[in-house]
């Protein structure tokens, strides 16, 4: 009787570990797809204009907070050119936001580089971003600015459409 139930508690045991086992998930869950897209036009005051086509977490945006709340649409192709929009104050709903309002584009030349020139839009006429989608899950639009640095300038031209991947 004692090795039946000695048996018995082994096989207990064993099942109780294999259960544990076989429950361990392997690793952090994955995360959502991220479908975001940011294309974007640098028209220079001389050469050829500069194409951002920026997919995934090269084009990351969000919205803190959903309406209300401040928020970026970012866009950087494999050179390193960069488009960033910061949009603060928060925005309200779809609708056209003037840029010389608090928001912000740049266009950096090379965006990994710290000693790059940044382009910034800044007093009258400095562009705008509308929106045509803005919502918990998704936004999407269109901005234009004109982003200067020192005496030289250059348009900025693009369209963003995505999911959000959070604050920035």
């Amino acid at each position: 009787m004692k090795k039946i139930f000695s048996l018995f508690i082994f096989c207990l045991a064993s099942l109780s570990v294999g259960l544990v086992y076989s429950c361990k998930k392997d690793g952090p869950p994955a995360l959502p797809p991220n479908h975001n897209e940011v294309s974007a036009s640098v028209i220079l005051t001389s050469g050829p204009a500069i194409t951002i086509n920026a997919k995934g977490t090269k084009a990351p945006m969000g919205l803190n907070g959903w309406l209300g709340g401040g928020g970026y649409v970012d866009g950087t192709n494999d050179a390193g050119n960069a488009v960033y929009i910061s949009i603060f104050p928060g925005i309200s709903g779809p609708g056209t936001y003037d840029l010389a309002s608090g928001y912000r584009c740049e266009y950096r030349i090379n965006a990994t580089s710290g000693t790059s020139p940044i382009y910034m839009n800044s007093g009258a006429n400095a562009g705008s971003i509308t929106f045509i989608k803005a919502n918990a899950q998704e936004m999407e639009g269109s901005f234009t600015a004109v982003c200067r640095y020192g005496t030289d300038s250059v348009i900025v031209s693009g369209t963003f459409k995505g999911d959000y991947i959070g604050p920035k």
